[in-house]
């Protein structure tokens, strides 16, 4: 793994119902020499919703490939994760670094849509 990572974090009202807001930003991404891009997401703590709500980007050689929002229910054990991930023109070569080269090899090419994301 590879890249440059920069962000801040803000915490407010400590001493009642904290929230706490993250903004992180991954440059120059790479998994086993595969580009994956650049990655922003931002992240807030809800503590009177018991949440995290997410949101973020990726973009690849500069062109915003991915967005994605959603949340992290964090008082419940179980289906307590919901994201949807909005594919644009995303280069998918980036999963090699995932797959073992002898069942699946130079996997590649573009995915546009919606996908949703529910669970644990």
């Amino acid at each position: 793994m590879a890249g440059k990572v920069n962000g801040s974090v803000g915490l407010a009202n400590p001493y009642g119902d904290p929230t706490l807001t993250s903004n992180v930003d991954v440059s120059s991404f790479f998994i086993d020499n595969e580009e994956v891009g650049d990655i922003h997401v931002e992240a807030n703590y809800n503590d009177a919703l018991s949440s995290v709500g997410l949101k973020g980007t990726l973009a690849y050689r500069g062109m915003k490939t991915l967005d994605f929002s959603g949340t992290y229910l964090t008082n419940v054990s179980s289906e307590n994760l919901s994201l949807r991930l909005d594919l644009q023109n995303t280069d998918i070569s980036f999963t090699n670094a995932f797959i073992d080269p002898d069942v699946l090899d130079k996997v590649e090419g573009k995915l546009n849509g919606f996908i949703d994301v529910k669970g644990t």
